[in-house]
């Protein structure tokens, strides 16, 4: 709120604008309408005025998440268009080319129940745990069963992120055991445990068992 405050004192768009649109992603997260009218308003004059295309089109993108209303007086960028299922899903691609991971999941959460679940995957692996829960929320609501967990606060206590089943095999192959003697030690088969295994290369970014281990033993995640 104290962005807002100072932005509004400078009453300079390029100012406003970002401060209210994180403002208004902040009540889509938590459902606490935090913006008084006036400040709405006032930003919805000076829209009239000048600001980014861009810039523009994301308050738009958050006033409509918030307030159920839209801006009619710009044009919008196609990036930000949401109007139907295949729209967002559009949309939701061209963020993909961009890379940017966050913006596709907002943009497949507003299509059908397939994208959500994209979506969530995304925001889970990003570990955007407020925006997670909220789309599970709303998943819920909407009648939508077999909503993925978050993760675990061993997952979260860790610096690579790995869950606890990659923890159990990292812990073993310190001891130095085969796929096989790993896989008799958790009840699960060889095949399995080489998955597990692949993930923690990739998470630890090393290439090889006793690198994983080394990495593992320098980050704190395992004891030496």
């Amino acid at each position: 709120m104290e962005a807002k405050t100072k932005a509004f004192e400078s009453m300079e768009l390029q100012r406003i604008l970002p401060a209210l649109t994180a403002l208004l992603e902040y009540e889509w997260i938590t459902g606490k309408a935090i913006l008084e009218k006036a400040a709405i308003e006032c930003t919805i004059g000076l829209l009239s005025q000048g600001g980014t295309l861009r810039e523009s089109s994301e308050f738009d993108f958050w006033f409509f998440k918030t307030r159920g209303q839209q801006i009619p007086i710009h044009p919008v960028d196609t990036r930000y268009l949401a109007g139907d299922v295949a729209q967002a899903v559009q949309s939701a691609a061209g963020w993909e080319k961009l890379g940017c991971p966050y913006e596709q999941a907002l943009f497949l959460f507003e299509g059908d129940e397939a994208s959500k679940r994209r979506a969530i995957g995304i925001v889970q692996r990003l570990g955007a745990i407020a925006v997670f829960e909220k789309m599970k929320c709303d998943m819920r609501s909407g009648g939508i069963r077999s909503i993925p967990r978050g993760s675990r606060k061993s997952t979260l206590e860790n610096p690579a992120q790995l869950t606890e089943r990659e923890l159990g095999v990292l812990d073993l192959l310190k001891d130095g055991l085969a796929n096989k003697e790993i896989g008799s030690r958790l009840f699960i088969s060889a095949k399995t445990v080489d998955h597990h295994i692949s993930a923690i290369l990739f998470k630890l970014d090393v290439g090889s068992r006793t690198a994983a281990v080394k990495e593992a033993i320098r980050r704190g995640i395992l004891t030496s």
